[in-house]
Order: structure tokens, then C-alpha cells, then sequence
């Protein structure tokens, strides 16, 4: 699935030596402005149901085996909620429950609950697989709950209490309804009927409620295009009246993810389709009524792998429906609207604290334990100030006991947990896991010779074994559930991470009917009770705890480029029109609302949603709910038609019309209402780049993207967050990602994760991508180096290049290593020339030279000659053609050489090294090194990273960060030159189809 992050900023440096117990920052939906956006948790709450009882609310929902389940949570404001209590502590109905005998229930336990008060008494009728309906009662909703079974099982119930009667509905599609007894254990003989057939279009998930006089039932139809079907009644037995659709094709604008198919052992990752099919849309859910008389719906949206989340949206009741959504927007809710009235003061608060030191007397709310635990085989008072759990017989972790869970949490997050594996025995593994199916998982094994870090893929079946001497291990798992890729890395400190393992793809999956879950664990594999494992901490680590992943640039002048286009939101003759993006400065117009002003007039939007530029006093026809897609894109939503701002995507559309007539965001971004913003720059910043992740940006390749009509950089990247006792230590050049990044203008930079390449062709230490479009495949040299090394020239360091393919530089597969019978060969640069492809490279077994090869087909490859292109040594080349000539720069060490040639065969090297002085500005003081050039009309842009060493020059290790800087390379007198110190402000001009 794509990612379209901008700002993206996973501290990997989180200094854990001593992980503490103070709150993390986490997820909560009130954006402290008078807003809320969706979703209101950002970890799994599936099949929701909500009440209100007097000023206040109660909520919960689906947990399957976890135990305990059945969370009750409370609100007095419907965005922020506190945990109160589980409703069952426990629900042990047989072996299954327990993982014992070879069994097990997940994806099965607690489902679709109904919660429900009536006479002083709150109730839960929930399902579980294999058995009767169960029911939770309670006269406080902080507990106790009581538990019972009724003598039926009925799917998909709900339950109203009306004119001093019971009544139930239940069914899938064919809606069933009956009188329940007065002790609510059955149907009273005779009351059963069917309300509403099966043809009618009802599905499951009902909700029943009796409104303004009138019955009402809110349902779930999933097949095809997900929606919300209603039905409606004058008197409790029907007849009822069907709603196909009172919210529809909602998805906030989140593409559909990758999908599990099939069961063991045949399961498959089928990647994520962005077509706007209906499949991801709210669509399980029901109605509440506050105290003030608003009317708001609550419903579930299957948000890719990290699980099955709620979302809260207003309700317009029109002809007698409860709508969700807006006036003039009806079926769609948006992603961020005003919170709901409320008389009491309610701070931002979420209901769970996700790090924890275990020092408490208790586990905390947020743990739920895979299945029934053992009680006796853990403990937080064995060991105080660590959760102890002593190591059980299981064949692997899919079936050991005493797993303690909690639901990983969006957009990204990174569980670090603490481990000491002193105790553990002969056999045991314990870690921590991202559970899911398939599921992955970083520990600590003791074998007969000592402990083993160990990373393991279920799906690939990979497992990855380094012997270590330590016993205290922190482990780390960094997972982006917007590209649903996670990376496992280790430490013996809690400051230098070693990653390990091959990237691990995560999928939305219904054999658990959960999302992914971080969780600890602990388990022999010689079918005996081991030793034990202690784990000390876990903290749970949230870049973006908040509703915007950019703040609202109030009082700034931004430039909105369209995605997918070069162009964005211009003003032509005084109209606002497709075209350049024009500066527009962002306007307060609180509610995080803004208005957009340029010079002295602002976009205005008339009742049809035509859009215009208008002078005078800002008021609702100029206001635009500032909303963020899920992956971070900008949506304006227009306070007078409830619609979003588009500008017409179509091509042959010269008029390029801005209109603000749009639902909501498609998933596939290709309806023209995703914005990307960026200060309205007029010139490049300095620096241009920096990697928020590991600070250390280089050996840049920038290629235009085609389909999303964007420039994407890939880089190399090095740990400069990595402190090494050792300042002659090079291992913070090995061991990371290639990053990525991307850019409307080649100016404004937004940070887009990092390259997931196939692991049997690459490996741990990437370096130097080159990146080249050839028709419509992308082709990728990497330098590949077989692991982490400390010092450069170590034996087994010697690199290789391997080429890559891909149809959209998301996608790649291997195409084969540049086979030249030498070895020590990186940093590819790759050019057509006539019906050939020409390599250069750097050679380390003569010298480091900069040497040719030649290609018929891109997969052999034979050297031009055994000559280098120049006596200069260096690395990094890039080859362009610029006013006629063919052109190379590389890194010299000492500047960047220039060479010319008239073939691309023969070159003449020009006297001196470009880039060799410092500049004058910060973060630009030192030599320019590892460029790329992109050419744009008749101009080149020269795109180079600077070591930071001159910046800090009192702290040693601030060298090991390092920046991406631009500047405009020139012809004069025949020679290239270039003044780093210059202003760049001119955006680049998207290449001409190949």
C-alpha cells in the first residue's frame, strides 16, 4: 500500500536505558481546538456499541479470546473516554480457551456485543463461538459484572427494553425477532418470527432502538460495497421499512490494504488494491442521542492491518432517517469535525497508558492475555518492578500460554521492550511479538551453547540467529501501519539498535478477527517448564499522537500542490484555476478551520460550490475544515456545501475548474482532492533534507514518479544517531534502510518512509541507490554489503551491486547482481546511450577508480575498457547530458570532479573540484559530496550531501549527520560551475515520457 506520510518522525534514539513509567504521548482524538478526528481510537475497537445513561456515556466492544475482555469505557462527551472496567475478568468455557490439548479459540471468544440499561441495571448479551449467547450484568458500570448464559445462541443480537418488556433481533441478512422471558435466559414460546427477509439487503450487526416514537434498526452489509442499511417501524413487530444506505463509501480517503487469503499452511499477502471499490467503508455501528439533542452515530471501519477501528460522526435526520454525515453531504461523515456540545469541561485523555515499567501492583489496563492464562506461571511481585513469566511447554508461539497482548496503536508506533533472559533455560525463547496471522516475532533463545538473539517471519518462515553474551536485551519493533511494513532491531545498551531480520509485512487478516498486537512472551520448546523470563519495561513510542501530522500553518503562506499532478491550486486572471500552486496565506478561522487569502481576496465558495476569489471580511463561505487523509494528505472541506475542494483532474479540461463539490478523498487520489502543503518558499531551504528517522540523508537518486506526478528521492542512509564509543567505528554507516522521500517541486521535500526491497537479493546495508526509467519500468542499482562492519577494508566486506525492478518504485523484484568477475564494485550510475546502457562505477581493486561497462539488455554487462574514465580517485559518479554534451561529477573526497565527454566514452576532466570550498550558510560548512543532477529544460540542479562536522565541532560524533543540500550547477566558458551560496528558486519541470 502506498504511504503518503509527510513529517514522518520515528525516534529511534529514544535513550532507553531505563525505560520509565511517566505517560507516553498516545493517540487521542480531540485535537484541543474544539475538534475530534476519526478514528476515536486508533487501535482496534471492533463491533462498538454505545449507550448514554443520563450525562453519561458507556462503551464497548468486541474481544474475541483475549482475556480479560469486554472493556467498559466512559465519556461524558463522546471523543474522550476512560477505561472503567472489563466486564469478564475470565471467560473459560473449555480447553480451547485455555490453549490446552491442541486447541485453541482465536478469532472466536467475546463478539459482537450489545450493551444495554434498563431499571438500574446495566446488561451485556454478547456471542461466543460453540456456545449459548452470554450475559453481563452489573447495577455499577465499574463492576462487579455478573455472569450468566442464556439457552440459545443467538448471532448478532440486540436487545430493547420497551413498554416494560424484553425484545431481541438477531440474524444475518433475514433480521429474526422474539419476547424475551422476564429472567432474559429465552424467547418466550410462540414470539419468534422474522421481521425482515433476507432479500431486503439488511446484513448483520444489528442495533435496535426505539427513537421519537419510532423502532429503528442500524445494521452492517459487508459483501462488496460496505455500507450501513437501516430499517424503520411504527409499532416494535414491523411492518419495517428498509434504507439501503444511511452511510455509505466512507473510507475517509485510507486505501485498502494488504489482505491474508487462505489457511494454514497455505496462507498468502495479496497487496492492497487503492481502487475506491467500497471496501473499506464504516459500516457496523448505531445512534446516540446526547443530553444538549444532538444526534451522533458511532460505526467501524476495517482500517488494514492495525484492526477494525470506531469512528464518531454527526447524524441529519432527513424524511425520517438518521443520516450520517452532514447537509448536502448525507451518507459521509468527515474525518475531523466540531466535538459534540457538552456542559462539562473535558481535557484530552485517552483511556489507556500503553508504556509500562511494571512497578505497579496490577497489570495495567491496556494488557489482555492471549487466551486463559496460568495464573500461578507469572507474577509482578516475584521479581518486583518486572513482569515474570516462567516458560510453559508449546511446539511455537502461536500455541504457547500466558502471552500478554495489547492492541498495537496507529498511525505508527514502536514497542521497545526490555528483557532479561538470565533465567530463562535450555529450550526457552521469550520476546516480543507483533501477533497476527501470519505473525513475527525478536527474542531471546538459550540453546545448549548459550543465548541466541533471534528473529523470526512466519509468513516467510525466516528465521535469523546472532549469538550474544549479554542477558539484559532491549528489543524494538518499528511498525508503520500505513505502509504495514515492520522492522525488528536489538540493543545491549538502549542507545545503538542493530536491525535484524528481513522486513516483515503486516495484513489485515480474519482468522483472529484482531488487528496486530504487541505482545510479550515466553515459552519452552522441549515440552517441558523451563527457567523464566523477566521483562524489566516496554515503552510504546507514537510520532503522530494527534489528528494532523503537520500543524495548521496559521498565519503562513503555503503553496497547495495537487497530488498526483505537478500543478495544484493556481490563480489565472484573478480566478483560482489549476495550474502553478500561488501563494495563498492560511487564515484562523478557529474550529481548525482556515481561510485561504491571496493578496487582499479569499477562495470563496458559493451555495453550488462553484469557488471564486472575493475581497472583504473572511466568514462561512471562505471557511474550510482543515482535514488530513489517514496517510497525511490536506482535504478542504467547505463549511457551505459540506463538500470538499477539488481541482478537475481531468487532462483534456483546460479549464481547469476548482469546485468544491466532492463526497470526500477516493483512495486512489485521482479525483483531485488531496493537497500536499509546503511553505511558499522562494527559495530551497537549507538544508534541503534531513532523514527525521536516523539523520543521516545521503548519496541521493531522484527520479520523476509518472503515475503519482511527483519526484521521488531514494537515499542512503546512515545512523547519525548512533553513538559509538569508538569515533574510528563505522558501523553507524551499516545497518539501515534505503529512506524515501518525495516532492511536487524538487523544493519542498516530505519524508515517505523507506524501500522495502526483496530480501533474496539484497540484504542489511544498503547503499547508493541509482534509479532510471526505461519505458515503464524502473530499474534500481543498490550497492549491497554483506552485513555490519566496524571498520572500512574489513575482511568480508566486499560489496556487490544488484539491479532492481519496478512498475511503480513502490514494488521491486530482483533482476540479477552486475556480474563483471571482480569484486569491491559500488555506487552505480546508469545512462542509455544510443541502443545501449552504459555503467560507471567505483572499482576498489584498482584503486578506486571510477570505471565503464556496457549492457545490450541491462542483465550482462562487459567493461569498456580496462582504463578508468579519469587518474582521479572516487566514487558516487553521475553521468547527464547538458547543452549537447554528455557530463560526470563524483566525489573526489576533496570536492566533486567534472568531467565532459562528446561520446559518453572519452572524457576530458575540467581543472579543479566543484563543491570543494564550505559555504557560508548553517548545515552547509563543509565539502559537497555523492550528488545527483536533474536536468529541468535547459537548466541542471545539482542535489549533494554535507557531513555536519562543522557545526558542532566540539561534538565529535556530530560528523555522522549528514544533509541533502541543492544548488544550480552552470555553463560558463564552457566549464561547469556552481555557487552553493546562491538562492534555488526555481521548481523543477517534470520530464518529457519516455
Amino acid at each position: 500500500m502506498r504511504s503518503f506520510i509527510t513529517g514522518l518522525v520515528i525516534a529511534l534514539g529514544l535513550g532507553l536505558a531505563g525505560i520509565s513509567a511517566a505517560r507516553a504521548e498516545t493517540w487521542t482524538s480531540d485535537n484541543g481546538n474544539g475538534t475530534f478526528t476519526n478514528p476515536l481510537f486508533y487501535d482496534e475497537f471492533s463491533d462498538p456499541d454505545l449507550i448514554r445513561v443520563g450525562d453519561d456515556y458507556y462503551l464497548t466492544g468486541t474481544t474475541m479470546h483475549s482475556m480479560p475482555g469486554l472493556p467498559i469505557l466512559h465519556s461524558k462527551d463522546l471523543v474522550n473516554w476512560t477505561f472503567l472496567t472489563y466486564a469478564s475478568p475470565k471467560l473459560d468455557l473449555g480447553p480451547g480457551f485455555r490453549l490446552e490439548d491442541g486447541k485453541g479459540v482465536y478469532g472466536q471468544g467475546i463478539w459482537a456485543p450489545t450493551l444495554r440499561y434498563h431499571d438500574g441495571t446495566f446488561y451485556i448479551f454478547s456471542n461466543v463461538n460453540g456456545q449459548t449467547t452470554q450475559v453481563f450484568t452489573a447495577t455499577d458500570p465499574k463492576g462487579p459484572w455478573t455472569h450468566s448464559q442464556m439457552k440459545r445462541s443467538f448471532h448478532d443480537l440486540s436487545v430493547l427494553f420497551d413498554g416494560g418488556k424484553a425484545y431481541m433481533i438477531w440474524g444475518y441478512q433475514g433480521i429474526r425477532m422474539a419476547e424475551l422471558n422476564a429472567d432474559l435466559t429465552d424467547i418466550v414460546p410462540g414470539t419468534e418470527r422474522e421481521i425482515i427477509p433476507h432479500t431486503a439487503g439488511m446484513g448483520e450487526g444489528v442495533h435496535f432502538y426505539k427513537l421519537n416514537g419510532k423502532y429503528y434498526i442500524t445494521s452492517a452489509w459487508f459483501n462488496d460495497r460496505m455500507r450501513m442499511p437501516a430499517a424503520r417501524a411504527d409499532t416494535i413487530w414491523g411492518p419495517y421499512e428498509v434504507n439501503q444506505a444511511i452511510s455509505i463509501d466512507e473510507d475517509f480517503g485510507l486505501a485498502e490494504g494488504n489482505r491474508v487469503g487462505g489457511r494454514q499452511p497455505f496462507l498468502r499477502i495479496h497487496p492492497g488494491n487503492p481502487a475506491p471499490n467500497g471496501r473499506m467503508s464504516l459500516h457496523q455501528g448505531g445512534l446516540v442521542q446526547t443530553p444538549e439533542g444532538e444526534w451522533w452515530g458511532f460505526s467501524m471501519m476495517d482500517y488494514n492491518s492495525v484492526g477494525r477501528l470506531t469512528a464518531l460522526a454527526p447524524i441529519t435526520w432527513k424524511d425520517g432517517w438518521p443520516y450520517f454525515g452532514l447537509p448536502g453531504n448525507l451518507t459521509r461523515n468527515p474525518r475531523t469535525w466540531v466535538k459534540p456540545k457538552t456542559k462539562y469541561k473535558v481535557a484530552p485523555h485517552m483511556p489507556y497508558e500503553r508504556s509500562d515499567d511494571f512497578a505497579g501492583a496490577a497489570l495495567k489496563p491496556v494488557w489482555q492475555w492471549s487466551h486463559v492464562p496460568v495464573d500461578a506461571k507469572w507474577s509482578l511481585t516475584e521479581r518486583p518492578g518486572h513482569l515474570r513469566l516462567h516458560t510453559l511447554p508449546a511446539a511455537d508461539f502461536w500455541t504457547a500460554r500466558n502471552t500478554l497482548t495489547q492492541r498495537a496503536i496507529g498511525p505508527q508506533s514502536t514497542p521497545t521492550a526490555v528483557l532479561d533472559a538470565a533465567g530463562l533455560k535450555p529450550g526457552d525463547v521469550a520476546g516480543l511479538a507483533l501477533t497476527n496471522k501470519p505473525y513475527a516475532w525478536i527474542g531471546v533463545e538459550r540453546g545448549d551453547d548459550g543465548l541466541f538473539l533471534v528473529q523470526f517471519n512466519e509468513y516467510t518462515n525466516a528465521t535469523t540467529r546472532v549469538k550474544i553474551d549479554a542477558t539484559r536485551v532491549w528489543l524494538r519493533a518499528e511498525a508503520d501501519f500505513l505502509t504495514e511494513i515492520a522492522r525488528f532491531s536489538w540493543s545491549t545498551d538502549g542507545e545503538t539498535f542493530m536491525p535484524v531480520g528481513e522486513p516483515f509485512t503486516m495484513a489485515f487478516q480474519l482468522i483472529t478477527f484482531q488487528g496486530v498486537r504487541y505482545s510479550l512472551f515466553a515459552y519452552n520448546t522441549r515440552r517441558a517448564e523451563g527457567g523464566f523470563a523477566d521483562f524489566d519495561a516496554i515503552d510504546v513510542h507514537e510520532p503522530h499522537p494527534r489528528g494532523l501530522m503537520k500543524p495548521i500553518p496559521y498565519g503562513q503562506q503555503v503553496r497547495l500542490t495537487s497530488w498526483a499532478a505537478p500543478t495544484g491550486l493556481g490563480v489565472t486572471d484573478g480566478k483560482p484555476a489549476r495550474g502553478a500552486p500561488a501563494d495563498f496565506t492560511v487564515v484562523d478561522m478557529k474550529l481548525g478551520r482556515a481561510a485561504l487569502k491571496s493578496g487582499d481576496m479569499y477562495l470563496t465558495v458559493a451555495a453550488d460550490g462553484a469557488v471564486s476569489l472575493k475581497t472583504g471580511k473572511p466568514g462561512t463561505a471562505q471557511s474550510f475544515q482543515w482535514i488530513e487523509t489517514p496517510t497525511g494528505e490536506l482535504a478542504l472541506m467547505s463549511l457551505v456545501t459540506n463538500r470538499f475542494l477539488r481541482i478537475d483532474p481531468q487532462k483534456d479540461n483546460k479549464s481547469g475548474a476548482v469546485v468544491a463539490d466532492s463526497p470526500g478523498p477516493q483512495s486512489d487520489g485521482k479525483d483531485g482532492v488531496r493537497f500536499t502543503w509546503a511553505p511558499a518558499l522562494k527559495v530551497a531551504l537549507k538544508p534541503l533534507y534531513r532523514d527525521p528517522v536516523y539523520d543521516g540523508a545521503a548519496d541521493v537518486s531522484i527520479v520523476w514518479d509518472e503515475a503519482q506526478a511527483r519526484w521521488t528521492m531514494f537515499y542512503t542512509n546512515r545512523r547519525a544517531t548512533m553513538k559509538l564509543p569508538d569515533l574510528k567505528d563505522v558501523a553507524w554507516v551499516h545497518a539501515t534502510p534505503i529512506g524515501v522521500a518525495t516532492s511536487a517541486d524538487g523544493l519542498n521535500w516530505d519524508y515517505g518512509g523507506t524501500a522495502v526491497f526483496p530480501a533474496e537479493c539484497t540484504g542489511v546495508t544498503l547503499w547508493a541507490p541509482e534509479v532510471f526509467r526505461d519505458g515503464d519500468t524502473y530499474h534500481m542499482w543498490l550497492t549491497i554489503v554483506p552485513g555490519i562492519f566496524n571498520r572500512w577494508g574489513q575482511p568480508g566486506a566486499t560489496s556487490r551491486i544488484v539491479h532492481l525492478t519496478s512498475p511503480d518504485l513502490k514494488s521491486w523484484s530482483c533482476a540479477g547482481d552486475v556480474e563483471l568477475d571482480i569484486g569491491r564494485i559500488i555506487d552505480a550510475a546508469v545512462i542509455k546511450v544510443g541502443d545501449r546502457y552504459r555503467l560507471w562505477y567505483k572499482d576498489e581493486t584498482v584503486g578506486s577508480r571510477i570505471m565503464a561497462a556496457d549492457s545490450p539488455d541491462l542483465k550482462t554487462w562487459k567493461r569498456i575498457s580496462d582504463s578508468p574514465v579519469s587518474q582521479t580517485a572516487g566514487e558516487g559518479p553521475k553521468v547527464f547530458r547538458l547543452a549537447g554534451k554528455y557530463w560526470m561529477v563524483f566525489d573526489a573526497w576533496k570536492g566533486l570532479a567534472v568531467l565532459s565527454s562528446d561520446d559518453a566514452t572519452t572524457w576530458v576532466q575540467q581543472d579543479g573540484f566543484i563543491l570543494a570550498e564550505p559555504g557560508v550558510k548553517p548545515t552547509d560548512r563543509a565539502k559537497g559530496q555523492h550528488p545527483d543532477v536533474v536536468v529541468s529544460g535547459d537548466r541542471a540542479f545539482i542535489y549533494y550531501f554535507v557531513h555536519q562536522g562543522a557545526e558542532k565541532p566540539e561534538d565529535p560524533h556530530w560528523n555522522q549527520r549528514t544533509v541533502i543540500q541543492v544548488a544550480e550547477l552552470k555553463l560558463v566558458d564552457g566549464r561547469l560551475v556552481v555557487d552553493r551560496n546562491a538562492d534555488v528558486d526555481t521548481v523543477l519541470t517534470p520530464p518529457a515520457k519516455p
